[in-house]
């Protein structure tokens, strides 16, 4: 607020009249309300970011497809007739594991 305090000082040096200090009271305030606002918006979306983090986590946590059965750490795809899919999907991302001719240890495709 530096500039608007030596335009204040110039105001009352030159002996300008009361409209023209009335006019910067006003712009001091509605700097200072702008500025007040700016912080409270800041929080308000600091908080939005943190809440749609927590709310994606939730969501990815509580849409694991109905058509998937975990078992042992990885999840197994129930096909519409009931039976189970020989392959072996994986528990983050949901994408088909692979194995080196079913001989290591599967690992995510992805």
């Amino acid at each position: 607020m530096g500039l608007l305090t030596d335009i204040g000082t110039l105001i009352s040096e030159c002996g300008s009249n009361a409209v023209l200090r009335e006019r910067l009271l006003l712009l001091r305030d509605q700097l200072e309300n702008v500025n007040k606002k700016i912080i409270r918006l800041e929080e308000e979306n600091a908080n939005l970011v943190k809440e749609n983090g927590r709310l994606t986590g939730d969501l990815k946590k509580a849409t694991a497809p109905k058509d998937f059965i975990e078992h042992r750490g990885v999840f197994f795809r129930r096909l519409p007739s009931g039976n189970l899919e020989e392959g072996i999907y994986c528990p983050g991302c949901k994408i088909p594991m692979v194995s080196f001719q079913g001989m290591f240890p599967f690992t995510c495709s992805h």
